[in-house]
């Protein structure tokens, strides 16, 4: 199991990575973020799980509104269910 994991970041280190502007940095930031929970969940889930196949490579990421890498694969092969989402952080 190969996970491509995400911007691993808290919260509140997601607001301070988002706080300069920089549009094209914001954009990457609000896609690839990795919350702690969900990071736990994914790793835990992809440490136990029986694949019909190996090697898999998936994507880890959070439930982000604008993200650009697909989980669909991940939550399919892991049943992964992330919870967090970048812009409910954000924008709250």
């Amino acid at each position: 199991m190969n996970l491509r994991i995400g911007w691993y970041m808290t919260r509140d280190a997601l607001r301070e990575e988002t706080a300069d502007g920089e549009p094209g940095h914001v954009r990457f930031a609000r896609a690839t973020w990795l919350s702690p929970h969900d990071c736990r969940d994914v790793h835990r889930k992809a440490a136990t799980v029986d694949l019909p196949e190996n090697p898999v490579t998936v994507n880890a990421v959070s439930r982000n509104d604008e993200r650009f890498h697909s989980i669909t694969e991940t939550m399919r092969l892991l049943n992964y269910e992330p919870r967090d989402n970048a812009a409910e952080v954000l924008d709250s």
